[in-house]
């Protein structure tokens, strides 16, 4: 039996305009359903809307959301994946 299961998953960073893409829910609700399920962050990385330059420079605009990964220890699951079935939408679903 493994030591831990793992799972990758994109939580989109809410601003106070209206959002049609990702899992709508912010990234502080988002990490703490994942917990809650028993799912400890393993890494969290962000994703930037990036701006690109006339001379072909280009810097990060605004930030769109984390890829994080998590893991748990086999049978300590409490329900479902929580994060993504209380915004009813599948990480699946996600446009990159």
């Amino acid at each position: 039996m493994p030591k831990y299961e793992y799972e990758h998953a994109f939580i989109q960073h809410l601003t106070n305009h209206k959002q049609t893409a990702g899992i709508p829910i912010d990234v502080a609700n988002g990490l703490n359903a994942w917990g809650s399920d028993g799912w400890e962050i393993v890494h969290m990385e962000a994703v930037w809307v990036w701006q690109k330059g006339d001379q072909g420079a280009c810097w990060p605009e605004a930030l769109r959301g984390y890829y994080v990964t998590f893991r748990r220890e086999p049978g300590n699951q409490i329900g479902e994946l929580v994060a993504t079935a209380a915004a009813g939408a599948s990480v699946a679903d996600i446009p990159l």
